[in-house]
Formats: structure tokens, C-alpha cells, sequence
């Protein structure tokens, strides 16, 4: 069953960028991120009241406190890089860097936590470090090649020559 909350995660957050980004147009990047957590904060207050789950915040310990603090100052952070680099960059070039902070979980967990980290989480972490990589490396032009015909009249015939042009993958 929590995979069926990862994947409705996954799509939700995979649609936030793009939403991000939409949102953004003429309007400063801190600010919208002050607006996105004030437009947040209601939603999720339904939820924990339609599930009934308010009435256990008395028994909260102050580590509760604590580390809920610590997580929400994270998220603050996060979210304020993640809006400047939308910002800067477009909804999609960003995502393999911001989608890195699993592995950070993955290591974070396994020290502080004790969860253990299977040879296949193992092998998608290094995946998606090897991707996130990729995505702030700087494209170098690649030559394609193209093919361009030419006819240049003979003395007895026609010769069609081929040329190889180079031209750019990246830009």
C-alpha cells in the first residue's frame, strides 16, 4: 500500500515544477514559494482533520517538536533553492538534482536511523547520482552528421558529391 502513496507522491510532485514554473511568470521566486506554503498549509490541515489526527498533538514529545521543527526549516530551504532554480534554469532542468535528496535520505537514514539499504536501492541511488551528474554537466556541441547534396555539372556527366557538415546536438 505505500507504494500507491509514493506514485501519487511522484506524479504530484513531478507536476509541481512544471506548475512552479507556470506560476512564476512576472513574479519573484521567494515570494511565490511564501505563497506556496501559505496555500499548503490549509490543505493539509483538512486532511490531518478529516483523518481524525489532530487529537494525538498533546502527546507529542519535544523530540516530535523538535525534529518536525528541523524538517520544516529543511523544507523552507529546500523549497526557496528549488523556486530559484526553477527560476533560473526551467521546470525540468532542475528536477534530477532536487530528485538526488533521496539518496541523501537513503544515507541519512541508514546512520541515524539503522534502515538498511539493499544492493538494489544501492544500484537506483547510484542511477540517479549518475543522472543528476548528467544533468549539470555542461553540453558540448557534438557533431551530427548531415547529409547535403550537390550537383556540379561534368564534361560528360553529373557528379553528385556528399558533404559532411557539423552541427550541434546541444545548445
Amino acid at each position: 500500500m505505500w507504494w500507491m502513496y509514493a506514485i501519487i507522491g511522484a506524479i504530484a510532485a513531478g507536476a509541481t515544477n512544471a506548475l512552479i514554473k507556470a506560476g512564476m511568470k512576472g513574479v519573484d521566486s521567494y515570494t511565490a514559494t511564501a505563497i506556496r506554503a501559505l496555500l499548503i498549509v490549509p490543505v493539509v490541515w483538512v486532511v490531518a482533520l478529516v483523518l481524525g489526527k489532530v487529537q494525538q498533538i498533546p502527546a507529542w514529545s519535544s523530540r516530535n517538536w523538535i525534529f518536525l521543527s528541523l524538517s520544516a526549516l529543511a523544507a523552507g530551504i529546500s523549497w526557496v533553492a528549488a523556486y530559484k532554480a526553477i527560476d533560473l534554469a526551467g521546470a525540468a532542468r532542475p528536477g534530477p538534482i532536487d530528485k538526488s535528496s533521496m539518496v541523501i535520505t537513503a544515507v541519512l537514514a541508514y546512520i541515524w536511523l539503522g534502515e538498511p539499504i539493499s544492493w538494489r536501492l544501492a544500484a537506483a541511488y547510484a542511477l540517479v547520482t549518475a543522472g543528476a551528474i548528467l544533468s549539470v554537466q555542461p553540453g558540448k556541441a557534438v557533431a551530427q552528421p548531415t547529409l547535403q547534396a550537390t550537383v556540379q555539372p561534368g564534361p560528360a556527366s553529373q557528379a553528385i558529391s556528399t558533404t559532411l557538415k557539423d552541427a550541434p546536438l546541444d545548445k
